[in-house]
């Protein structure tokens, strides 16, 4: 039995906005393509381009174009736990 491999990168929670967490966890009400948990948000890359990206902060879309530009990866996991990426802006919320 093959099973498909997909890769996730990994980025904190300081990365979201509290007005980009809610229009997270509207589409994650919507559909599958973003799931969560108290610890953060998974995004699917593709479903997320194919929504309307355009409600969501510059902030959040320079986050998902520079995985994009720099991985293969199919999602980004928005942890609590994970390390702040100087690259981009943090939030408190």
């Amino acid at each position: 039995m093959n099973y498909e491999t997909h890769t996730i990168v990994a980025l904190s929670t300081a990365h979201i906005s509290q007005a980009d967490g809610e229009k997270l966890e509207e589409m994650r009400d919507n559909d599958l393509s973003v799931l969560s948990n108290t610890y953060g948000w998974m995004i699917h890359i593709p479903s997320f381009i194919e929504s309307d990206p355009g409600q969501f902060s510059t902030a959040m879309l320079e986050v998902v174009d520079t995985v994009l530009s720099e991985t293969d990866a199919d999602y980004i996991l928005f942890d609590q736990d994970a390390p702040a990426d100087d690259r981009f802006d943090a939030f408190t919320w």
